[in-house]
């Protein structure tokens, strides 16, 4: 007689503390400091061409600045919830 098939049951894994997972996500956080910072010297460059395109009555110059403005506002934003987010590792949870 043959032995009964046993079924394959899901393996168990072991749960990550908070701490390694806090970790984790603030290594993540600190790699991301030179990414947005070449973001904001990027716009920063933008806003000067765009500057330099009104200054010389070019009619580029105008999308041109309001593509810089809203991508200033969305990177401020970003940099305001990342400085938030190191602020709180540092006070400690």
């Amino acid at each position: 007689m043959r032995a009964a098939r046993r079924v394959p049951r899901k393996r168990l894994r072991a749960r990550r503390s908070p701490a390694h997972t806090l970790g984790l996500v603030m290594e993540l956080a600190y790699e991301m400091e030179e990414p947005l910072a070449d973001s904001e010297r990027f716009v920063r460059a933008l806003g000067l061409i765009g500057h330099s395109l009104q200054a010389d009555n070019d009619e580029a110059g105008e999308p041109t600045m309001s593509i810089v403005d809203a991508a200033s506002a969305r990177l401020a934003d970003l940099k305001a919830t990342w400085e938030k987010l190191l602020r709180t590792h540092r006070s400690g949870p």
